[in-house]
């Protein structure tokens, strides 16, 4: 992987794990706690990757997930709370995705 692509990236609070099959996970807390990460399958295309997931990444569609997930995890927050962190973690995306393109 580019030394400052990770550079970057770390320099935002994310985190990278490297797996041997060439791929990556990119890791950070969210506002409310939340141990976000998503994985990029080859890290030779990080940064088109990394554009693609924060311009797929659905809001509602997250939210949704942890409002069903409260009968069985403990500790979901309320959706109030919910949906400001999905939206702080649409923002963490994008502040990624264009670091990284600056940075290519």
């Amino acid at each position: 992987m580019d030394e400052q692509l990770r550079e970057k990236a770390e320099e935002l609070g994310w985190s990278l794990y490297e797996d041997e099959n060439c791929g990556v996970e990119l890791g950070k807390y969210s506002p409310a706690g939340e141990d976000f990460s998503f994985y990029v399958h080859e890290k030779d295309n990080l940064v088109e990757a990394t554009r693609e997931y924060a311009d797929g990444f659905d809001t509602e569609e997250h939210i949704e997930m942890w409002v069903m997930a409260r009968h069985s995890v403990s500790g979901v927050p309320d959706i109030k709370t919910l949906v400001k962190d999905a939206d702080a973690i649409q923002e963490m995306l994008n502040e990624l995705a264009d670091a990284l393109e600056e940075v290519a």
